[in-house]
């Protein structure tokens, strides 16, 4: 592949999305995870360079998916690694109690596990990858983490 190449999680929509959808019409390679197949199809029919779009199907609440995923990337990146890993996968709870007396523990647990964790297993499948290019690691946080709860 290139030099070239990011990985953005959460790509189906919102800023990820948007971020894949021009960074791949800049011309870089990026491969963007996604949950639902629908939404990978539409990732690459959408995009500038369809041939420079990749999506792949990726939880990343799930070690295997996440080890499957890092697998996939090494095989497209070779040696050259990755230009870019952008860690943007992350929900908001903004519905329902979110008061730290009402809401659910089983709540914030997920939050936890896709916001917080999920983006640590990210980035330690991928350090290998940017190292070897000195690549570049961007960090998005949901909403959650910066809203204040009474």
């Amino acid at each position: 592949m290139s030099s070239r190449t990011v990985l953005i999680t959460g790509a189906s929509s919102g800023i990820g999305r948007d971020a894949a959808m021009h960074l791949n019409a800049e011309g870089y390679v990026v491969i963007g995870t996604v949950r639902r197949p629908a939404d990978g199809d539409a990732l690459i029919s959408d995009a500038a360079h369809p041939d420079r779009m990749h999506a792949v199907q990726c939880d990343v609440t799930s070690n295997a998916d996440v080890a499957a995923l890092a697998e996939h990337v090494q095989t497209l990146v070779g040696e050259e690694g990755l230009h870019a890993v952008f860690s943007n996968a992350g929900v908001a709870n903004m519905s329902g109690p979110v008061s730290a007396e009402d809401c659910p523990v089983e709540t914030l647990e997920r939050l936890i596990s896709i916001n917080y964790l999920g983006s640590v297993r990210v980035i330690q499948a991928h350090l290998p990858l940017l190292r070897a290019s000195h690549g570049t690691l961007v960090i998005n946080s949901a909403l959650m983490a910066r809203t204040v709860l009474p």
